[in-house]
C-alpha cells in the first residue's frame, strides 16, 4: 500500500513550474477525489487545471489544489480512511447516544453535524473533528505568533512550542497552526503582498527567473519590510504572478533565440571550445563577452541554452571533425596527449568522439582545425 506521496508530487511541481506549498487548507469546501482515480490521474487533472500552488500534507500522505473556492484532495489510501473516519467516524456513534439521552430529540443526520460553524473555525481539527482548547490551542496561537513561521516547511519552529505536549497534541499543533495561520495571518499577508507585488512586476530591474534569494534582495531593495514573513509572502505572489502572466516564459523564450543566434553568430573555434565544455564555469568564459548586462539567472540560462542549442545545430558535425583531425594526427606519428593537446581536448573525449565516430570528414580550408589548431600537418 502506498503511504507516501511526496517524491512524485514534488517532482511534477518542478518540472511544472508549480509553486509547492506545505500543507493543504483544511477547513473549507473541500472535495476527495474518487477512489478510483491514481495519482497520476490526479495530476493530469491539475496539469489541465493549471493552478498557481500544489498543496502538499507534511507528512506526505495527501495533496490538493483549489479552484473556485474549493479544495480538492488526493490522499493516499490510509489517508483517505482517516479522513473519512474523522470527519463521519465521531459523528453516527454521537447520534445514536443523542437518540438515546433525549427521546424528544429530532434525529440529526451528518449533512447537520457537519456543520458551517464548525468548518469556518480555523482552531476547528478535522482529524479530532473538534476545535483545539488548552494547552493544545495555546500552542497553536505561540507558533502562528512567531514571525518566523510562514505555515511551509517550518516544523522546527513548531518543536520549539510543543516540547511539553506528547507526539499527537504535537502533530495537532502543526496541523492546525498552518490552518489558523492560513486563514489569519497568512490572508492578511497575502493581501499586502498583492498590492506590492502590482508595482514590483512593473519594475524594470525585475526578473523573474530569478532564484528566491535574489527575488529578496531585489525586494527588499524597493520596500520597506519590518516582519520577514511579509518578504516571504511578496516572493511567493512575485512567483505566482509570473506563473499567471507567463512572464518567466516569455523571458525565456526571448532568451532561447537569444542564445541559438549567439551560437549561429561567434567564430567556429569558439562554437567548437563551447561545444567541448562541459561544466558551467568554462561555458561562462567562452560566452562571457555575449551575456553582459543580463542577471545572474539570465545568465545561467543564457549559458545553459547556447550549450544546448550547440549541441543540437552543430555537435554530430563537430565531433565528426576532431575525430577526423585526430585519425590524421596520430597516423602522422603523434601521440594520444600530443593531439589532446594540439586539438584542445581531453583524452577521454577525445577517445569518445574516435570511438563513435568513425568515418571521416572533408575538412574545408577555413575550418579552425586547418588553419588554426593544427596548420603545418594539413
Amino acid at each position: 500500500m502506498v503511504e507516501s506521496i511526496d517524491s512524485e508530487v514534488m517532482q511534477f511541481a518542478a518540472t511544472t513550474n508549480m509553486l509547492l506549498w506545505e500543507g493543504i487548507p483544511w477547513g473549507g469546501a473541500t472535495t476527495l477525489v474518487l477512489e478510483r482515480f491514481a495519482l497520476d490521474d490526479f495530476l493530469a487533472v491539475v496539469r489541465s487545471v493549471s493552478p498557481p500552488i500544489l498543496y502538499l500534507d507534511p507528512d506526505g500522505s495527501a495533496t490538493a489544489f483549489a479552484a473556485n473556492g474549493v479544495v480538492h484532495i488526493f490522499a493516499t489510501p490510509a489517508k483517505r480512511k482517516r479522513i473519512v473516519r474523522d470527519m463521519l467516524g465521531d459523528i453516527i456513534p454521537a447520534m445514536s447516544q443523542d437518540t438515546v439521552d433525549d427521546s424528544s430529540a429530532a434525529p440529526a443526520s451528518v449533512g447537520d453535524s457537519l456543520s458551517v460553524h464548525n468548518f469556518s473555525d480555523p482552531y476547528f481539527d478535522v482529524r479530532s473533528f473538534r476545535p483545539v482548547a488548552g494547552k493544545v490551542r495555546e500552542a497553536v496561537d505561540a507558533v502562528v505568533a512567531d514571525e518566523r513561521f510562514d505555515g511551509h516547511r517550518t516544523r522546527y519552529v513548531v518543536d520549539e512550542h510543543v516540547r511539553h505536549l506528547g507526539p499527537d497534541d504535537a502533530d495537532t499543533v502543526l496541523r492546525v497552526a498552518i490552518k489558523v495561520f492560513t486563514e489569519t495571518v497568512g490572508k492578511k499577508l497575502d493581501h499586502q503582498a498583492g498590492r506590492f507585488v502590482d508595482e514590483l512586476v512593473k519594475d524594470p530591474a525585475y526578473d523573474p527567473l530569478a532564484g528566491n534569494a535574489e527575488q529578496e534582495e531585489f525586494i527588499a531593495a524597493r520596500v520597506d519590510i519590518d516582519d520577514p514573513r511579509l518578504l516571504r509572502h511578496i516572493t511567493a505572489a512575485l512567483h505566482r504572478r509570473s506563473v499567471e502572466t507567463d512572464m518567466g516564459l516569455k523571458l525565456e523564450r526571448k532568451l532561447t533565440k537569444y542564445a541559438a543566434k549567439i551560437v549561429r553568430d561567434m567564430p567556429q573555434l569558439e562554437r567548437d571550445r563551447l561545444g567541448f565544455a562541459s561544466k558551467s564555469a568554462p561555458r561562462l568564459v567562452i560566452l562571457e563577452r555575449y551575456v553582459n548586462g543580463y542577471t545572474p539567472a539570465q545568465t545561467d540560462f543564457l549559458v545553459r541554452q547556447a550549450a544546448r542549442s550547440e549541441e543540437e545545430e552543430y555537435g554530430t558535425l563537430r565531433e565528426r571533425r576532431y575525430a577526423t583531425a585526430a585519425r590524421a594526427l596520430q597516423a602522422a606519428g603523434l601521440n594520444r596527449s600530443k593531439v589532446s593537446r594540439i586539438l584542445g581536448i581531453s583524452t577521454s573525449k577525445l577517445d569518445r568522439i574516435v570511438t563513435a565516430h568513425r568515418e571521416d570528414v572533408e575538412l574545408t580550408n577555413d575550418d579552425p582545425i586547418v588553419t588554426a589548431l593544427a596548420p603545418e600537418w594539413f
